[in-house]
């Protein structure tokens, strides 16, 4: 999630799609407010970047600073992303730095938000095949299967303390986790888990109408219509994140596949069609001008079309649309004293009315900012996936 601990924790114009016989019009896209991004960056740069941005943020926070917690596990898979580029030492040593450190204090997985780290502990078993991490990837899975709070159809509840309440945050925060969980160790219930809860999140969550996520559902309050209809942006991409990622490890013959890509699609070119000239995303998608331009949204709707993009899934408009995106982040890239600094990254967020989206504070270097857009310029250079 992206709540705070309660404090919890965490254009196209109009387009219409017609996929594997669902019709979905997506909302018209708003006007220009800002001005228009270069597109078409250079990977070579970006990679630069990239590696800049992990090597500054190490600089400055020592791996034991880093908490047990979903931003700083997003901040890691960036990481990930930049030492499967470069194969750097210093990258990896701190990764398992932070791990190891927490591991060896013990950890507490008590919601979706402490799950997401263990996606580390997973990247570490896969190059070293140290036993030792599997113990919280078991203790995450006991958790999932077992110990968190479902509503009656088995969505999974964001926190034990709002049993009766999902929040589209949890389908990146224990969806990457069930993805490198079926992809590294081969635990194709972990897969099976995943697919499920999207389809059943996207019953609860889904807006049929613009074809975006809402932020939460409440199985007490809700009922048909959730009660906080607010699209936001970051959580929608959380969402197609977490999907482009699954649908880059699930196997071709899963039975679920062919509606998870039709979901995936339909959902991508709902949010190109929210795209501001600036290449970026509104933090309230469709309230262009009454919130911000938001940093970690437009990083991870960045990645999750690339991803997309490399994995046959989106077509040109999609990679136009994620080079346009690139460029809207560097242009909210600064420098101080020669660091790259990640501005405009609101702050964790809670549900609510539109109004109060735009309130939610914005920092710079926020760890779930900086990581989301590591993954975004490391993708931008990858090949295609057959």
């Amino acid at each position: 999630m992206d709540t705070t601990e309660i404090r919890a924790h965490h254009g196209f114009g109009s387009i219409t799609v017609v996929i594997a016989g669902l019709f979905l019009t997506a909302l018209p896209a708003p006007r220009a407010t800002a001005g228009q991004a270069d597109p078409d960056p250079d990977p070579e740069v970006l990679h630069a970047l990239a590696e800049d941005l992990a090597v500054t943020w190490m600089g400055a926070h020592p791996p034991q600073t880093m908490a047990w917690n979903w931003g700083e596990a997003v901040l890691a898979l960036g990481l990930q992303a930049v030492h499967r580029e470069t194969g750097s030492e210093e990258i990896l040593q701190y990764i398992q730095a932070w791990v190891d450190y927490h591991l060896a204090r013990g950890v507490h997985i008590n919601r979706s938000d402490t799950v997401v780290p263990a996606t580390s502990a997973l990247y570490l078993y896969d190059i070293y095949q140290d036993p030792a991490y599997l113990d919280v990837v078991e203790e995450c899975r006991h958790y999932l299967e077992d110990v968190a709070p479902r509503l009656e159809d088995g969505a999974i509840a964001h926190m034990v303390v709002t049993p009766n309440q999902v929040w589209v945050d949890s389908l990146f925060m224990f969806g990457t986790f069930y993805t490198m969980d079926g992809a590294i160790t081969g635990t194709s219930s972990s897969f099976d888990a995943l697919a499920e809860q999207f389809s059943l999140f996207q019953s609860h969550l889904m807006s049929p109408r613009a074809g975006l996520y809402w932020h939460m559902y409440d199985e007490l309050v809700d009922r048909h219509v959730s009660s906080t209809p607010t699209f936001w942006g970051r959580g929608n991409g959380w969402a197609l994140a977490s999907l482009g990622m699954l649908l880059t490890e699930l196997p071709a013959a899963h039975p679920d596949r062919p509606a998870l890509v039709s979901a995936f699609v339909n959902h991508a070119y709902a949010v190109m069609s929210w795209q501001d000239p600036t290449g970026l995303w509104w933090t309230v998608l469709n309230r262009p001008g009454d919130t911000y331009l938001e940093t970690s949204a437009s990083a991870l709707f960045a990645f999750a079309l690339l991803r997309g993009n490399r994995i046959g899934l989106l077509g040109t408009p999609a990679r136009d649309a994620a080079e346009k995106a690139l460029a809207g982040l560097l242009s909210v890239i600064e420098y101080d004293d020669g660091n790259p600094v990640v501005t405009g990254i609101s702050k964790a967020t809670n549900p609510g009315p539109s109004w109060m989206y735009a309130r939610v504070p914005v920092g710079d270097d926020e760890p779930y900012g900086v990581g989301a857009v590591m993954m975004a310029l490391e993708e931008a250079g990858r090949p295609p996936i057959p």
